[in-house]
């Protein structure tokens, strides 16, 4: 399983980070709580869609006996369409959020339309590593037209496709996610090549969430 170190707050069935919205309104993809696990039994993941969402509401352990260790609080979030089963069988496709520790997180969000060019830094450095969690909503579809479609690549300072490289296809209200270690002393950077031509679209919505890791 991934894991997010730090925690968050819940708005009813709504996901924050110092009062940033980490996902919207459901659509394909968008994050939704679909209820609590008990966890006492050590069970394994459920069957789940990509933003499905589970509030731990008794401490154990999740995936089965050689599960992730979790406490009563703790939210576990579907990453990719998976079935049922173990930490070994699918726990890649789970991100644990721990309930813990809210200071330290970092949150923001910026859209950027067809005309964005060069590198736009979303979250600035910081000196320990931490944990990144991109989520990335197509509000304008991809399309070539008489041009170019925009180009959009998610990374780090000197590292600029470390998350995500060449983003310039998908429909409007799609919803990616990407994750991993932004590296101490290095700014989240959303690198973009604007459009082209005068009938080329692309937009997109990024919100980030960034927590250090100790």
């Amino acid at each position: 399983m991934n894991q997010l170190t730090k925690g968050i707050i819940m708005k009813g069935n709504r996901l924050f980070a110092n009062g940033v919205e980490l996902v919207a309104a459901r659509a394909a993809g968008d994050m939704r709580l679909i209820g609590s696990l008990d966890c006492s039994t050590n069970p394994n993941f459920p069957v789940a869609v990509k933003g499905d969402a589970y509030k731990i509401s008794v401490a154990g352990k999740i995936g089965g006996a050689s599960g992730i260790v979790v406490e009563a609080g703790d939210m576990i979030i579907c990453l990719a369409d998976s079935a049922a089963g173990t930490q070994a069988g699918v726990g890649a496709n789970w991100f644990q959020v721990n309930k813990n520790l809210l200071v330290g997180a970092l949150g923001n969000s910026a859209s950027y339309p067809r005309t964005t060019n060069g590198d736009q830094t979303l979250l600035a450095a910081a000196p320990v590593d931490r944990a990144v969690v991109i989520t990335v909503k197509v509000t304008t579809a991809f399309a070539a037209g008489d041009g170019a479609a925009p180009i959009f690549d998610f990374g780090e300072t000197d590292t600029p496709e470390k998350f995500k490289a060449n983003l310039n296809t998908g429909a409007a209200n799609d919803v990616l996610t990407y994750h991993g270690i932004l590296s101490a002393g290095k700014a989240l950077l959303i690198g973009a090549t604007a459009a082209t031509g005068t009938t080329s679209t692309g937009a997109i919505t990024v919100t980030a969430l960034a927590v250090p890791t100790a």
